[in-house]
């Protein structure tokens, strides 16, 4: 059986983990893969984050910054867009931005001067952080899509509706993490990244990596996050 005392330390144990892992921005593509299931458990749809915060901190008022994608949208005209993503992401000393693809040759707009906000935990979990194709996807729906089909909590599990398909369709790193699958072919999107040269090496992130790694570090350096941390120690 388990206790909540293991549902917190199940918690502090990821947050610490993000922490360490993930906030310095050093980390391999292909572990942001692996570790998804950590992210899945804090902010899944069974969210273990916001429970061990409303039972240690008793109020629901967990905060993380974030860029808002409707700020990233608002001179695009979506009919024309096929992709674009928030950002946000530390990524070896780089910041990465946001990710606005258009149909055709059309030259999209990227936004200048995003300000973050601090929102609260469901509204951050169930928040928007892309627009693929029509589709809206929100961090929950991304974080579940990457540990269920990228992942391997679910290998081989379809990927489900229409945020799905639309989601497959994005050029994203292959198994090996070595380079971009292009989906072109399979009738997805022209490939698109943002490329960072630290220390002799490229690196290409794709918009799918780039929006995971902004979630876990948000939720890293979330000021919530120490607070809950110093209360359960």
């Amino acid at each position: 059986m388990v206790t909540e005392r293991d549902r917190l330390r199940v918690v502090t144990e990821d947050l610490r983990y993000l922490i360490a892992s993930w906030l310095p921005g050093e980390i391999p593509l292909d572990q942001l893969r692996r570790d998804s299931v950590v992210l899945r458990r804090l902010v899944g749809s069974d969210s273990g984050l916001l429970h061990a915060w409303t039972t240690t901190m008793g109020k629901n008022d967990f905060f993380v910054p974030t860029w808002r994608l409707e700020d990233v949208m608002a001179e695009l005209p979506k009919k024309h867009t096929l992709l674009s993503s928030i950002g946000g992401a530390h990524f070896h000393e780089a910041e990465l931005g946001p990710m606005v693809v258009g149909l055709g040759k059309i030259d999209l707009p990227l936004p200048e001067h995003l300000q973050p906000h601090a929102v609260p935990l469901n509204a951050f979990s169930n928040g928007n952080c892309l627009f693929v194709m029509g589709e809206y996807v929100s961090r929950v729906a991304l974080v579940e899509y990457f540990a269920n089909r990228l992942g391997g909590a679910h290998v081989g599990k379809p990927a489900s509706g229409k945020v799905g398909a639309a989601l497959d369709k994005v050029p994203r790193y292959t198994a090996d993490g070595a380079q971009i699958r292009d989906t072109i072919a399979e009738g997805g999107l022209p490939l698109c990244f943002t490329e960072i040269t630290h220390d002799g090496t490229v690196y290409q992130v794709d918009a799918l990596h780039s929006e995971i790694l902004a979630i876990g570090q948000g939720l890293a350096k979330s000021p919530s996050t120490s607070a809950l941390l110093d209360q359960i120690d």
